[in-house]
């Protein structure tokens, strides 16, 4: 079975890429021709830009089964061009799904918890509710789902987003919340943070790409055009999440310098609900955040 994959050289895109190819999928990767891309027994499709003469070049006549699409503009803070958060989210997915040569059983989007904004603290937000993005990137993330769930609809495809919240894990890029920590941690360097008093909802890598082969498995489950929250349902405390951190390095918490970064627009509060997904999907999270972040740690230290 080919699945086609795209965003494949980030963090979320190269661990779902070896666990399908370990299932025994065909899996090819749209990518630049200077993408970073190391992954073993992987087919490697070029493509030279995000318009879609670009696409129709690269996917020609091939078949896909499914399409995950994990590629996305703007997860980094700072990262705040208009320009390149409209083609690399919403423009993205609509010359994708545009020029598609033959009907997948399902084109999986991914989607954010940011497309919620700011949620009452206590609330465990579900689809249902209002999609009220106060970021940038929510915006487009929003964007995009709506975009490519009209195309869908006008060409008779299966289409669903997987809104994805606080994953974390081995293999993470430097400036992101573990590896940052660890890094400075391990060279004994005092870390400035936020009160780290925000509750957040965090998925462990390997609870995500199962998230994804069972949605593969079910797929006709599924109802089609439609969203469904990837998340543990556990609030976990920032400051929680950092200092269990530093308890497994062994390291003073004398460290962590708390209330020196002020990020008024940042949710205090960000905690899904699962039920939907796990419905359709047949899946439970396995790691809670104690065992999350050991599994992790046992292989960034």
């Amino acid at each position: 079975m080919n699945i086609l994959v795209t965003g494949s050289s980030g963090f979320i895109g190269t661990a779902v890429v070896k666990a399908l190819i370990n299932e025994g999928y065909n899996v090819f990767c749209l990518a630049r021709p200077n993408s970073s891309i190391k992954i073993k027994d992987v087919n490697i499709i070029s493509i030279k830009d995000n318009t879609i003469e670009g696409f129709k070049l690269a996917l020609q006549s091939n078949y896909f089964s499914f399409i995950i699409n994990i590629a996305s503009y703007g997860v980094r803070r700072g990262d705040d061009n208009l320009s390149l958060m409209i083609d690399g989210n919403i423009n993205f997915v609509a010359n994708l799904i545009s020029v598609l040569p033959n009907k997948p059983k399902m084109i999986i989007n991914v989607g954010s918890c940011s497309e919620y904004g700011v949620i009452e603290n206590g609330i465990y937000v579900d689809e249902s509710a209002q999609i009220n993005p106060n970021t940038l990137y929510g915006a487009a993330k929003s964007a995009s789902t709506i975009v490519g769930n009209s195309l869908a609809i006008s060409q008779g495809l299966k289409f669903i987003s997987l809104r994805l919240f606080g994953v974390y894990g081995e293999g993470e890029a430097e400036y992101r919340l573990l590896p940052y920590i660890v890094n400075n941690l391990k060279n004994n360097v005092a870390v400035e943070l936020t009160s780290g008093e925000q509750q957040r909802d965090v998925l462990y890598i390997d609870d995500v790409v199962n998230a994804f082969l069972r949605t593969i498995e079910n797929y006709k489950k599924f109802p089609s055009n439609a969203s469904y929250n990837v998340c543990s349902g556990v609030p976990v405390k920032v400051k929680d999440f950092i200092e269990y951190i530093a308890l497994k390095m062994n390291k003073s918490i004398d460290l962590l310098k708390w209330g020196v970064i002020d990020r008024p627009d940042e949710p205090i509060w960000l905690v899904g609900s699962n039920e939907l997904f796990k419905r359709y999907a047949n899946w439970e999270p396995q790691f809670n955040m104690e065992s999350g972040l050991d599994k992790a740690m046992s292989k960034m230290l």
